[in-house]
């Protein structure tokens, strides 16, 4: 069976209140219940809105609605599709022929046999609203976070609070990056260069096993490591890779690969999100359940505290060991 590898990305909203007086944050969840229990159709959830028949959205206009909307009986949490497209657009096509000198290009409009109407080509991906949070699959082509956030924030304010500030998605790194890290799967290697020799071994002990080699290869060489890890609980190794990094000269670089396809560059900001594996159905489709499946234990991981109770989110959907990238700020 084929896979493709997916990225979902754990993310937590901020509503926009400014200098709002008694504004009390409401669920996530509770919105999208609202939103869908007042907004029963694809136009009501549809940005920008649908002109009435027989007038018809502009051609070009980038569009996104809300489709579907699930749940888990007895559990909480409330997943919706998503569907970005750009109205009105024939997708480009071409039959690849590997031995002709170029790629004939065709835009050929794309139409239901059924009905003859014309089809858009979509991008879907799906969303998983739980307390301060969202778990997003994150799809190219799908407009961004940014444009997710435009078009909640106008659904909600048009159905269910008109006053609601605007809100947005922001990326969050794991407070303890050690824990961080281990949820991950832990290293896979580390990957380091030699900038300017180190002198000493204690403080320096990467920078000054490499500098060792680079006079065994002589002043013209140029010195790098790779280091694989089978198994085993490296990621102290790594942090002090990455301290060692962040607080000398010696070292030119280092990357932390991780186990599930994540890297770590620099001083080690850990942006909070998953690469997993997804089947592909016969069709050659994404297996939508197995997303949704990925999503749901997404949240159940992010939110379940390890042997010394640390976890990024607590059973509310409130961060704890999330820390939020605030636009320009580090964290």
């Amino acid at each position: 069976m084929v896979a493709v590898k997916r990225i979902f990305s754990l993310k937590l909203v901020r509503f926009k209140s400014g200098r709002a007086k008694g504004f009390v944050k409401p669920r996530l969840e509770d919105l999208v219940n609202q939103l869908y229990k007042v907004a029963t159709t694809v136009g009501e959830r549809h940005v920008p809105v649908p002109p009435p028949p027989p007038n018809k959205l502009a051609s070009g206009m980038h569009c996104l609605c809300l489709n579907w909307r699930k749940v888990r009986a007895g559990k909480d949490g409330v997943m919706v599709e998503v569907v970005s497209y750009v109205n009105g657009v024939a997708p480009e096509q071409t039959t690849p022929d590997f031995a002709a000198p170029s790629l004939p290009i065709k835009a050929i409009p794309l139409t239901d046999p059924a009905t003859g109407k014309t089809s858009e080509v979509v991008h879907a991906y799906r969303v998983l609203f739980f307390g301060d949070c969202a778990l997003i699959e994150m799809e190219k082509g799908g407009g961004g976070v940014a444009t997710l956030a435009l078009a909640l924030t106008a659904l909600f304010r048009a159905h269910v609070n008109p006053a609601l500030p605007a809100i947005e998605f922001m990326d969050v790194v794991g407070a303890d990056l050690k824990k961080s890290i281990a949820a991950a799967g832990g290293i896979k290697h580390i990957s380091a260069s030699l900038n300017t020799p180190a002198k000493d071994a204690k403080k320096q002990p990467l920078g000054y096993r490499l500098t060792q080699l680079k006079k065994w290869a002589g002043k013209n060489a140029s010195v790098s490591a790779e280091i694989e890890f089978i198994d085993g609980d490296n990621i102290q190794k790594g942090i002090k890779a990455l301290d060692e990094f962040a607080a000398g000269e010696s070292l030119n670089s280092v990357v932390l690969y991780l186990r599930d396809g994540q890297k770590i560059t620099g001083v080690g900001k850990y942006v909070e999100k998953r690469r997993l594996d997804i089947n592909l159905t016969p069709s050659n489709s994404l297996n939508i359940l197995e997303v949704q499946a990925a999503l749901w234990n997404y949240l159940d991981e992010v939110r379940t505290p390890d042997k010394t109770g640390w976890r990024l989110v607590d059973s509310n959907g409130i961060a704890l060991g999330a820390v939020p990238i605030d636009g320009k700020k580090n964290p």
